[in-house]
């Protein structure tokens, strides 16, 4: 560094003399021409003999100065296109080349299979990683207390939103799809599937589709389909229905389910009267990091219970040597 900052003082220096040099040049023949216009206009006095000589001696010294201006003109006139194409010559070369362009090539489309007979509940298990998972998006604190977490320890999820949700904090979900983490369809209202009609159950995928294209925009919501294509029915309502997931494959979508979750194992099981969030948090906690197990998909909430040990669940999975990934990641 201390190398480059000198050449690049060397380089302004030569430029500064050079130009300089140029300048004088170019300012001293407009002042002589100049000024010999004015000489030429004054009136000329009558010389006596007497002077006549000393007027020769005096012109001959004045053209012996002039061949020597000249000379030095010459030799000025040389070195300054000398300095400047030295001095131009180390200034293009401190000037960084453009690094060439590479044309990255484009992804090759993910060929996934929807033939599953019933919900998807592990990932690969002998993948040392786990798959955090997050429904619904009801409570707007928990959202972001969520992101903030995930940012901090730099792990991606996915989360299953309903469409409602969706249109409610579309502002968070549009920095969850910035930060990294998949959103995926848990159909627009939250309903049962298997108390639907086949037409109605479309719907509720499809209205989730909708709503996710004008919350999210219509390119995610292509390369959702196509890198992670997944749905997490409501409740678990037709995980094992053969007529529920011949509509979600149809759909081109495979149903994702849990191999833990932390609502009826642990939350329900608490009087929410007499324990506070943080101690029904702590119990989520140390059930979460005892589930994360090589190929997990753990279902929690965006709720209070879910998230307020948040850090401490990301930090203990991480120290135990798994790593939290986005399911499309532990699938493979």
């Amino acid at each position: 560094m201390d190398f480059f900052v000198a050449r690049k003082g060397r380089t302004v220096i030569k430029l500064v003399i050079a130009f300089t040099i140029v300048f004088q040049m170019n300012m001293t023949p407009i002042a002589s021409s100049g000024f010999a216009k004015e000489l030429e206009n004054e009136p000329k006095e009558e010389k006596k003999v007497s002077d006549l000589s000393a007027d020769n001696r005096e012109e001959d010294k004045n053209e012996e100065s002039l061949k020597r201006m000249e000379s030095l003109t010459e030799g000025i006139g040389y070195l300054n296109v000398s300095l400047i194409g030295e001095a131009m010559e180390a200034f293009f070369k401190t000037i960084p080349k453009p690094e060439p362009t590479i044309k990255e090539e484009p992804k090759a489309k993910r060929n996934w299979s929807f033939k599953y007979k019933k919900a998807v509940t592990w990932g690969n298990r002998s993948t040392n990683a786990v798959a955090l998972t997050f429904d619904d998006g009801v409570d707007k604190k928990s959202i972001e207390r969520t992101l903030k977490a995930l940012k901090k320890e730099n792990a991606r999820c996915t989360f299953f939103v309903t469409g409602v949700n969706l249109s409610t904090y579309a502002g968070l979900w549009r920095q969850a799809v910035e930060e990294g983490h998949q959103v995926c369809n848990h159909t627009q209202n939250h309903k049962m599937l298997e108390g639907l009609s086949n037409d109605k159950a479309i719907q509720e995928i499809r209205g989730w589709e909708k709503t996710a294209g004008e919350v999210l925009g219509q390119e995610y919501l292509t390369r959702m389909k196509q890198d992670f294509p997944f749905v997490r029915l409501p409740g678990g309502s037709g995980n094992s229905s053969s007529r529920i997931i011949k509509i979600v494959s149809d759909l081109k979508y495979i149903p994702v389910g849990w191999s833990a979750e932390t609502l009826h194992s642990v939350i329900s099981r608490y009087d929410k009267k007499k324990n506070s969030a943080d101690t029904i948090a702590k119990s989520v906690a140390n059930h979460v990091v005892g589930s994360a197990q090589n190929g997990a998909i753990i279902l929690l909430h965006f709720d209070s219970y879910n998230t307020l040990k948040l850090e401490y669940i990301l930090k203990t999975i991480k120290e135990r040597g798994k790593e939290i990934r986005p399911v499309s990641e532990i699938l493979e």
